[in-house]
């Protein structure tokens, strides 16, 4: 059995079985911090992982709930329809952009998004 270190017991939460106490260690580097892959990988087999993932992956066909990193919104139509393209602040904090884009969510108005830097 792998030497129970403070770290590990950190990553598991508190001290548990053999498999586990292996598979922490294989996480943990070196230095006693879990890499960004383990942590991905450790976030992503959660329930809500999961779907942060799911939503992740319909923002990118232009579906799924509203969300500032969206460039497409489809609301189920081809992406030949789209004849509208909302260009908007990257930090959407822009109000006037806030506006439109709320009217184009309610009245469900297929549309692209380009981001544009507001300070040059």
């Amino acid at each position: 059995r792998p030497r129970e270190t403070p770290a590990i017991s950190r990553a598991m939460g508190t001290a548990v079985g053999e498999q586990e106490m292996e598979r922490a260690s294989a996480l943990i580097n070196v230095s006693g911090v879990m890499s960004w892959d383990a942590l991905r990988d450790r976030v992503l087999a959660t329930a809500t992982g999961a779907q942060l993932k799911r939503e992740v992956d319909l923002r990118a066909v232009g579906e799924g709930p509203p969300h500032t990193d969206c460039t497409l919104r489809l609301f189920g139509r081809p992406e030949s329809e789209i004849r509208v393209t909302l260009y908007r602040d990257a930090a959407a904090w822009c109000p006037y952009c806030q506006k439109v884009w709320m009217l184009f969510e309610d009245k469900r108005i297929p549309y692209k998004i380009a981001k544009i830097n507001m300070r040059s």
